[in-house]
């Protein structure tokens, strides 16, 4: 089988100790026998998590310390599938949870969604849930979305607190910077200090102007772990870029590591995405993230498309020229980035697909869509066709 060497990684994958985690980062190549007791389950997982090899790295001679500036060179590797049962394993999701998705930096928003205090946007993982809001001080902080006194859910969705956050269940109220405000009947809870019961802070990091939120874990921020394509990051400008439509949510009856590897391979889009194989061809440029993952660019076809719509896009994409340096003019950056998502940069777009487990069979996928806020007439009609 051949295997594009676009591989995940993210950093320290399943729980073994910090000294087995840096032998194996990551699940791919690995054949176990299929568990059948439970003592054997448990012993074969383990051997299953400590037999992966980071191939990617060791097939380019790369280390997690990398720092080398973006490359050209695209190779690839052959390999083995992961075995199906690790597809439809209720034991190994609960194992990849806190290393794939809470040890991992997630993307929440940008901050050009949260203006004002009181502005805030929740991000939901498999059993957790994050919020960020801008505080009274204009500064932003990311907690648990969860009241201190019985874990009850605070807030949904995104929106603007105009005063204190009430927790739904028996009304604690907590200020926007985190602090608790109230405790109703207070006689109940003889010798607590408000100022030991705030929100539980969750670390955060922005990259210009993206917000990325992780849970637990700690290691290289969001800009260390893109230093090698920031060149390429910058020139697209995410900082100008709103919000172009709130967030979408769809439910694939999947796990989640087989909608990932449909998006880490480019075979499927002749048969599935015929449009989109029609106006862009796989460019040459890319290279390997040091810590996982990979950045490649897709080009603008010379040949014009027979398709009335996707032709008038291909005329019009030189409207957007004036806005990036010739180094990504007409070009789509396409990265995959902490094993659950793919983040794009498109001429006057930007999107994020985001892979969130609901369970071992079901999983959100997140996607997030932001745009220039100065788009030109012939702008908004190149977005346009891009949405028929």
């Amino acid at each position: 089988m051949r295997v594009e060497a676009t591989v995940p990684r993210s950093r320290g994958q399943l729980a073994l100790g910090p000294e087995s985690m840096d032998k194996c980062p990551i699940l791919v190549l690995s054949k176990p026998v299929k568990p059948q007791t439970a003592a054997a389950k448990s012993l074969s997982l383990r051997q299953y998590v400590v037999s992966t090899r980071v191939l990617q790295l060791e097939v380019h001679g790369m280390s997690s310390s990398t720092s080398a500036p973006p490359s050209s060179t695209h190779q690839t590797f052959y390999g083995e599938a992961l075995p199906t049962w690790t597809y439809a394993h209720r034991e190994l999701l609960d194992l990849e949870y806190p290393h794939f998705f809470l040890k991992t930096w997630q993307f929440i928003g940008h901050t050009s969604e949260l203006p004002n205090p009181g502005d805030f946007i929740t991000l939901d993982l498999l059993r957790d849930s994050v919020v960020v809001m801008r505080g009274s001080d204009g500064e932003l902080r990311a907690f648990l979305n969860i009241c201190r006194h019985r874990a009850t859910r605070l807030l949904e969705g995104r929106g603007h607190c105009k005063g204190l956050v009430q927790c739904p269940y028996h009304g604690w109220t907590y200020h926007n910077d985190g602090r608790l405000a109230g405790i109703p009947s207070p006689k109940n809870f003889p010798g607590v200090r408000r100022s030991d019961l705030g929100l539980i802070e969750v670390e955060f990091d922005v990259y210009r102007d993206l917000i990325f939120v992780r849970v637990a874990g700690d290691g290289p921020g969001v800009s260390e772990r893109l230093a090698q394509v920031d060149p390429w990051i910058k020139a697209y400008r995410p900082e100008n870029y709103v919000l172009l439509s709130a967030p979408s949510t769809e439910i694939w009856n999947a796990n989640w590591k087989l909608a990932w590897d449909n998006y880490l391979e480019n075979y499927h889009i002749p048969v599935g995405h015929p449009g989109l194989h029609r106006l862009v061809v796989e460019g040459n440029e890319g290279t390997y993230l040091s810590g996982g993952g990979s950045v490649g660019f897709f080009e603008m076809n010379p040949r014009l498309s027979s398709v009335a719509h996707e032709r008038r896009y291909q005329e019009l994409i030189s409207c957007t020229d004036h806005r990036y340096p010739d180094t990504i003019r007409r070009k789509w950056l396409q990265m995959d980035f902490e094993s659950n998502m793919g983040i794009e940069f498109s001429p006057s777009l930007f999107s994020v697909f985001q892979l969130l487990p609901l369970s071992v069979d079901r999983t959100a996928v997140r996607s997030s869509l932001y745009s220039p806020h100065d788009l030109d007439a012939d702008e908004e009609e190149l977005q346009a066709i891009l949405h028929l």
